[in-house]
């Protein structure tokens, strides 16, 4: 191979290529197209001014093919003095064709074909195997793996009911087009692909892709790692307070990439990994193989249940109130949300209730830079993970409990346990010290002005953190009456809302930011919506506030607690609503497109825990 690439190089070979006279070359993980000299007297652009650069890593295949020559497909005059033309006119033709993704100004991509003509075939095969080498050679350097076998779940009854159509005439001829196997499974009811990828066999695949909404793909990602955490004998569940077990491990991640092709009600994922939401754009994306690790959050129960996975937004009141009402009109379609938003609208509530959180020391009114590729915010988390050893880990721990007179330090686990995208650790690096007792290990809150942050056990509080203790601030806590409680993993941004809930929200920073609408008058909530719609600052709002945070818990108040007076809290100076029950009205939490109905839940952030066939939006 080295042999056959050396002689393509050095061998000055000359194609025809889009009526020019041209030389191939290939240099910094590209390859460059040069024209030498036009072949038509007609066409515009002289050779000087015309040069193509194809970045390798944006070549999809390569290939020859033998042809006839078209210097006579058009009545342009011919340079009638060309050497090269008199000799090949009544020579063979050969054909180097390169694919490549060509991209447009609305972030879209498409699949061009270059194709450069040749009389000699032993040039135009060595310049073929040439290609081929260097582009392997470039996937190797940035540990690139191209997906080869792909399960594939369509959705045919959610969003607009075009999933099936969209994959078989957009979807499949591109993946059969370079040669990737798929698997196809049409699902038949909710929870049906989660269900298949929890007990089927996946060793065969290189990866997972969902053809729906985001609710799809959110079915996905549970089944595969709740499916992970079972096979490294990781619980899920939570222990009972006193039930011995003293498993300390955190999430494993799975080794399977995950992509979307947008074809449901909202397709979130693709606009903020891609920038549109072009069923053929994802697919060039999974066909070049491109990575980039996600952010996910695991929702407990108060008393430490899980309950799932979530990657885009965790939202109560106003928006779990529209889901709400939005699953007794399924028949509708996507139209189903904007009747229920106006019901939601119309009987506006607001819900009182205290948020404990644990924030970042990168708040958000620092970190204003958005998710654009190459990302550096996100990249940088993986080069800090990369760069962590286990001694590493055991000396940012011991400083962090010498700072914080804390009675332990996270575990440190064997080398080979510390993989590339995650770091582990225990709960004492977010707050909680470690108390043993007879029966068991169970994290008891640090005394940090919390008022009652539920004791929970260990297995129930894994946190998947990849950054020393020292980035994270102590525990707060706000109370008050709350409109909306929403917690966005990234910007959200979608059709109707371009800019999302939180511009400058990271797909991979390990944060999430917590916004709080607070009651107001419906005029003033409805001037809040409309900043959604275009590049206005959302969180210009005396009612709105906004915290960048690694972990947060939201519990409702009952009615006892607000007539009681606490001067460690914020008091909820909003007009409750006289109600006879002892438990005010609660709303439910809307996440990913699905609905919890119990009010009081702990949301924590796991960095990195997933891999998407994506890069980020590209400027």
């Amino acid at each position: 191979m080295a042999v056959v690439a050396a002689k393509a190089c050095n061998d000055n070979v000359q194609f025809v290529y889009n009526k020019f006279l041209c030389s191939l070359q290939i240099k910094h993980g590209a390859l460059h197209v040069r024209c030498l000299k036009k072949l038509r007297l007609l066409v515009p652009r002289s050779p000087s001014s015309y040069h193509k650069e194809v970045p390798l890593c944006d070549i999809i295949s390569v290939s020859t093919s033998r042809a006839e020559w078209n210097f006579n497909s058009t009545n342009d005059t011919l340079v009638t003095n060309n050497a090269y033309f008199n000799q090949s006119s009544s020579s063979p033709c050969y054909v180097l064709e390169v694919e490549t993704v060509t991209k447009f100004r609305d972030k879209r991509w498409k699949i061009k074909t270059l194709k450069f003509q040749t009389s000699c075939e032993i040039s135009c095969n060595d310049w073929c195997q040439y290609i081929k080498c260097k582009l392997q050679e470039c996937l190797n350097k940035s540990s690139c793996q191209r997906p080869q076998n792909l399960l594939v779940f369509i959705n045919p009854y959610g969003g607009r009911g075009k999933a099936k159509s969209v994959y078989k005439h957009e979807v499949a001829p591109l993946f059969e087009k370079v040669g990737i196997q798929t698997t196809v499974v049409l699902t038949q009811y909710r929870n049906h692909a989660r269900e298949y990828v929890e007990k089927n066999d996946l060793d065969s695949f290189d990866g997972i892709v969902a053809v729906g909404g985001d609710g799809m793909l959110n079915e996905v990602i549970n089944g595969l790692l709740v499916r992970t955490q079972k096979d490294n004998n990781i619980p899920l569940e939570s222990c009972a307070i006193n039930s011995g077990n003293a498993s300390s491990s955190s999430y494993a991640k799975p080794t399977l990439r995950l992509g979307l092709i947008p074809a449901g009600s909202t397709n979130c994922i693709s606009y903020v990994s891609q920038g549109n939401e072009d069923p053929a754009t994802s697919a060039l994306h999974i066909i070049v193989g491109d990575s980039h690790p996600l952010d996910l959050v695991s929702l407990h129960s108060d008393n430490g249940a899980f309950l799932r996975f979530s990657f885009s937004m965790t939202s109560y009141g106003y928006f779990g109130d529209v889901l709400d009402n939005s699953e007794r009109l399924r028949k509708l379609g996507p139209s189903r949300y904007d009747f229920a938003g106006i019901n939601a609208f119309v009987q506006l509530q607001a819900y009182p209730g205290e948020v404990h959180y644990l924030p970042s020391k990168v708040d958000h009114q620092s970190g204003q830079s958005k998710c654009r590729y190459p990302c550096s915010t996100c990249m940088d988390s993986i080069r800090k993970k990369q760069n962590y050893t286990p001694d590493k880990i055991e000396s940012d721990a011991k400083q962090f409990t010498e700072n914080n007179n804390a009675t332990s330090f996270p575990t440190v686990q064997s080398a080979s346990e510390v993989n590339d995208f995650s770091v582990h650790c225990d709960l004492s690096e977010i707050g909680f010290t470690v108390n043993k007792n007879p029966t068991g290990l169970e994290y008891e809150p640090v005394n940090i002005g919390m008022s009652a942050f539920p004791m929970i056990t260990q297995n129930s509080f894994v946190e998947h953190i990849s950054v020393p203790a020292s980035d994270c601030e102590e525990w707060k806590v706000t109370r008050g009456n709350f409109i909306m409680v929403n917690s966005a993993l990234m910007s959200c941004a979608c059709a109707k809302c371009p800019y999302g809930l939180s511009p400058t929200a990271h797909l991979a920073d390990g944060n999430v930011d917590l916004i709080l609408v607070r009651q107001s008058s419906r005029a003033n909530f409805f001037r809040y919506l409309l900043s959604h719609i275009g590049k206005g600052d959302r969180f210009d709002f005396p009612f709105v506030e906004v915290h960048r945070v690694r972990a947060f818990q939201y519990r409702a108040i009952t009615k006892d607690e607000i007539s009681l007076s606490d001067s460690s809290l914020e008091p909820i100076t909003e007009e409750i609503p006289s109600l006879e029950k002892k438990t005010c009205k609660t709303s439910c939490w809307n996440t990913d497109g699905e609905i919890i109905s119990k009010p009081n839940i702990n949301v924590l952030v796991h960095r990195g825990l997933v891999n998407l066939f994506s890069r980020g939006i590209e400027e």
